[in-house]
């Protein structure tokens, strides 16, 4: 019977996937093989990604602190009855549009960056 009650009246007979009844002859290279593009590959791939995960922190980082030296600067006094001055709104929206503008740039250069490496090694596959 199939797994939702249907089905047809001849059931298959069980199959086993252990290595007991077929595998045995099989040397131990090819059953434990991972996927991919056999042998090194997943290393390789593995550090760009790493590498790629570090430039993304790095830049995430000088984004941070660009935004916390904005702030500094912007808000020159105290915030008096929860709102800011003309001046300090206009700042925080200079320095916001930096930050977006900075990061778009950025990001977009890691992404040339990745795609560059990939193509780099798509032959290779």
């Amino acid at each position: 019977m199939s797994w939702f009650g249907g089905g047809s009246k001849e059931e298959p007979a069980e199959k086993s996937f252990d290595m007991g009844e077929s595998g045995h002859d099989m040397p131990m290279q090819s059953v434990s093989g991972g996927g991919g593009g056999g042998g090194g590959g997943g290393l390789g791939d593995m550090q760009q990604f790493g590498m790629a995960l570090q430039q993304q922190v790095l830049i995430q980082q000088a984004i941070t602190d660009m935004s916390d030296r904005a702030f500094v600067k912007c808000i020159t006094g105290s915030i008096k009855d929860g709102h800011l001055t003309g001046k300090e709104v206009a700042c925080i929206q200079a320095a916001t549009n930096k930050w977006l503008d900075t990061n778009e740039l950025l990001m977009g250069r890691l992404a040339r960056k990745s795609q560059q490496a990939a193509q780099g090694q798509g032959g290779f596959h």
